[in-house]
Formats: C-alpha cells, sequence, structure tokens
C-alpha cells in the first residue's frame, strides 16, 4: 500500500486528481473506456513479447484490463503485479479479477516514480498510457529499471500530440467555439506529455534503459466504444479533457456546445459506433 509519504510526494497533485472525481468518472464509465482504448491494450500486447513464465510488471494499471489481458497470456508459473496511485481504481479493478477466477495477478498502491517495486523483479514492465503523468519522468523510468530483471523489457503506448488525435481535439475545438475555456500546455503531466518521441527517447535512455525505439500507430477508434451519437456525446461530456472544458459553461453554452459535437459526430458514425482517428507511440526498451 501507499505510505503518507507517498501521498505527499512528488505526484500528490496526480495522486488526489486520480484518486478522486476523474477516477469516479472513469469507473462510472469503464466499459466504454474500455471498448475505446481495446486497440491500444492490443498494441501494447503484441509489442511486450510476453512468454509463459514472465513476471510482468503494469504500470498504471487503472481499472485492470492490461494486467488481466496479460495474466491471460501467461502460463501457470507466470504472474503479474499491477501499481497504480489510484485506490478507488484498483478497488475496480480487484472486482474484476475476481469476476475472471485467474489467479497469480495482484495490485499494489504507490507511485512507480518513488516506490520500491523490487530489485531484479521483472521480465516485462508494460504500460497503457499510464506512465504519462509523472513529476519527474527521468526518476520513474530509473526506479523502474531497478525493478526489472537483466534485459527485462519495457513496452508501453502514450499519445501523440492532442492535435493528431481528433477523437479529442474535435470536440474541444467545437467547445472552445461556445465556452471560455484554458486547457493545460501539453508538456506538463499529463496525456500529452510523451508526445515528443525525441524527448521520450532521450528520458528512457538517461534513465538507464537502451535500444529504445518509438514506432508511431495511426488507426481508429470508435468514442466510448461502439454504440449511438447520443452515446458517444454522453461519454465524452462526462470524462477526460472535455468534462473539464464544460465545467462552468452556462445552460446555454453547454446546450450549445453539445448540440455542435453531436453534428460533428453525427457526420463520423460508420455504423457501429462514433469513429475517429488516433495517434499514439508504441515504445520499447530494454534493461
Amino acid at each position: 500500500m501507499s505510505t503518507s509519504a507517498e501521498s505527499a510526494g512528488p505526484n500528490a497533485e496526480m495522486s488526489a486528481f486520480w484518486n478522486g472525481d476523474a477516477a469516479k468518472r472513469w469507473i462510472d464509465h469503464d466499459d466504454r473506456y474500455e471498448a475505446q482504448l481495446a486497440p491500444l491494450t492490443a498494441h501494447v500486447l503484441s509489442r511486450a513479447r510476453l512468454r509463459a513464465t514472465d513476471t510482468v510488471l503494469d504500470v498504471g494499471c487503472g481499472t485492470g484490463t492490461l494486467a488481466i489481458a496479460s495474466r491471460r497470456k501467461l502460463g501457470s508459473t507466470g504472474s503479474v503485479m499491477g501499481v497504480d496511485i489510484s485506490s478507488r481504481m484498483l478497488k475496480r479493478a480487484r472486482v474484476r479479477l475476481a469476476e475472471t477466477g485467474l489467479n497469480r495477478v495482484a495490485f499494489f498502491e504507490g507511485d512507480a516514480q518513488v516506490s520500491t517495486l523490487g530489485t531484479g523483479a521483472y521480465d516485462r514492465i508494460i504500460s497503457r498510457l499510464g506512465v504519462m503523468f509523472f513529476d519527474d519522468p527521468e526518476a520513474a523510468f530509473a526506479n523502474l529499471v531497478r525493478g526489472a530483471k537483466p534485459d527485462a523489457r519495457l513496452a508501453f503506448v502514450c499519445w501523440q500530440t492532442r492535435a493528431e488525435n481528433p477523437w479529442v481535439s474535435t470536440a474541444l475545438s467545437i467547445i472552445s467555439e461556445h465556452v471560455e475555456m484554458e486547457l493545460p500546455p501539453e508538456a506538463v503531466p499529463g496525456p500529452w506529455s510523451m508526445a515528443d518521441p525525441a524527448t521520450t527517447t532521450r528520458t528512457l535512455n538517461d534513465s538507464g534503459w537502451r535500444d529504445v525505439t518509438a514506432t508511431p500507430i495511426h488507426g481508429s477508434l470508435h468514442v466510448g466504444g461502439p454504440g449511438t451519437v447520443r452515446e458517444a456525446v454522453d461519454f465524452v461530456s462526462s470524462t477526460g479533457q472535455i468534462v473539464m472544458a464544460l465545467d462552468g459553461a452556462k445552460k446555454k453554452q453547454r446546450r450549445r456546445a453539445l448540440d455542435a459535437i453531436t453534428e460533428s459526430f453525427e457526420a463520423h458514425h460508420d455504423g457501429t459506433g462514433v469513429a475517429f482517428p488516433y495517434a499514439i507511440w508504441l515504445v520499447d526498451a530494454r534493461r
């Protein structure tokens, strides 16, 4: 479990964020998030090259999807540990795990930047969008190096820039036409902080990882997973940076913005769901 020192540590702001309303919103829409992010889960699992006996660490494991999917690919002696700063999301992860009946999976509440993760404990360290929130990324990845076995592999996905991800930037642009809003800079800890592959590569090299590659991946996802336009609009207006952009808007401003988003989403419904391009970096490295 996390300690009081960690709670007041370098990522205290993110700890408060992911243990507050952000966690509640994610949990309330967990199935829809997972349906939307399924392509990213598949990319991590493909690049991780899991072996039957591997010990695996899932960083920023959230509600447990990647950890559970990883365990399914291992043999009877393989194991997975998920670490996350959010006790609320880990509670949901444990419920989901219990429903699977899988063994040799555990979840640990801690900050991967500072928590003791063991020394030379893991064959594979993986993450789906869980490594972009550190106050000090170099320190965090150095801590992960300490937890990795010799020649262990690191594999994770992170977003490219907000502009290259119209599944979110389209709605934000529409909202900005109706609501005064100010989004945080992309370089600060948050979803877009690792959008520059040169910076990411340098951070990993400086923290002790080697043979770093950042492969650009482009694809299409359904906003909130398969469903109707109305379901997609309800999802985006209740989650992530979009709900923050709408926070404080007057009732008429909010209504106009949501009507405009609905009109835009109608043009992107492909018969299964509201489809938009996404852009990620698929990053891997060796200990």
